[in-house]
């Protein structure tokens, strides 16, 4: 739950500081909101699966499903929001980076806990490798559904 709730905290500052550059600019959040709870339930139901597998599998899903298949959803609706205009190679790149940067950003998280002792977060030395693959792996899959999702039907751009 806890991923959910730091997403929707992620996508609200994301909110408010385009609306802080973008002063003149009418921001459509509640057009996007279905891009917002899309990308909130992902960390959801990585959690589910990871309790429900446990171990190294469990740990992949959170990571693919929680981190990187919402990436992409919030991804999309950051580019919904400033109306960016790039072609299918510029997007790829951007959700990549968005992904990886969120990714790193977790790591050092879960590094700093690790040093609090709040909690062991890694099965051994070759889990955050794992961890930023499964964001990468994710971020892939749930772009690949973002674009068949917006090249036609209600999700299209208008």
């Amino acid at each position: 739950m806890i991923h959910a709730f730091l997403t929707l905290i992620f996508i609200l500052a994301v909110t408010l500081y385009i609306g802080f550059e973008q002063p003149a600019r009418k921001l459509l959040w509640r057009q996007n909101a279905g891009w917002i709870m899309t990308a909130v339930a992902f960390p959801i139901v990585g959690s589910i699966l990871s309790v429900m597998f446990g171990g190294r599998l469990g740990n992949f899903l959170l990571h693919a499903v929680g981190g990187g298949m919402a990436t992409a959803f919030i991804y999309e609706y950051i580019r919904r929001l400033t109306a960016f205009q790039l072609n299918w190679r510029l997007n790829l790149i951007g959700v990549f980076m968005l992904a990886a940067a969120l990714g790193v950003l977790n790591e050092l998280a879960e590094f700093a806990a690790e040093l609090l002792h709040v909690g062991v977060f890694s099965f051994d030395t070759q889990d955050t490798w794992r961890d930023l693959a499964a964001n990468t792996a994710g971020v892939l899959v749930a772009w690949f559904l973002v674009i068949l999702l917006t090249r036609r039907g209600r999700f299209a751009k208008k």
